[in-house]
């Protein structure tokens, strides 16, 4: 239906002033792990999609310094839009794809590009917030604050109690005869 148009979330923000995108990085990576969806990858077993979360995969954002360039601004969104634009293997790509473009020594865009199959909209909101928190946190050198948001892991053992329970076989049968 859409061939190769993938179905993603991208966005940057436009960083000014005094920005380290290797604490950045870091903090990236922290998320990823804390939430366990920016490590997610999916595969198939007898045809049937599966997910799980790969920690072996890479976690840092891609940090790329545009700065030489004739027009680094125009760089930078060239190099979103192809990346953005970029048809996905769920199999074998990355659902979530972090960069830091480095266009002026006082300014970065930073860029997710988010499978929606990872996280929605919310979800995408929630994952930025929480690295700029935990961003926040480690150039004021001090702890990220408690985060109350249940991690992948979590979310997918109550759906299988769900799924296990006389409940899930109620709400079934009352919607399948609705």
């Amino acid at each position: 239906l859409l061939g190769d148009i993938p179905l993603t979330i991208a966005q940057y923000v436009d960083v000014r002033g005094e920005f380290d995108p290797e604490i950045f990085a870091d903090a990236g990576a922290a998320t990823a792990r804390e939430l366990g969806t920016g490590m997610l990858r999916i595969f198939e077993v007898d045809g049937h999609p599966r997910q799980v979360i790969d920690h072996g995969l890479e976690d840092r954002a891609t940090i790329l310094d545009l700065r030489d360039e004739d027009d680094p601004e125009a760089a930078a969104i060239a190099w979103m839009r192809a990346e953005y634009r970029t048809p996905l293997d769920m199999l074998e790509d990355r659902l979530i794809v972090c960069a830091v473009l480095r266009i002026a020594d006082d300014r970065h865009f930073v860029y997710t590009r988010i499978h929606h199959i990872a996280l929605d909209g919310y979800g995408a909101t929630t994952f930025d917030t929480r690295t700029a928190e935990r961003y926040s946190a480690a150039v004021q050198h001090r702890e990220p604050a408690r985060f109350d948001v249940s991690p992948l892991p979590e979310i997918v053992e109550d759906e299988q109690r769900y799924r296990d329970s006389a409940r899930f076989v109620s709400d079934r049968d009352y919607w399948a005869d609705r």
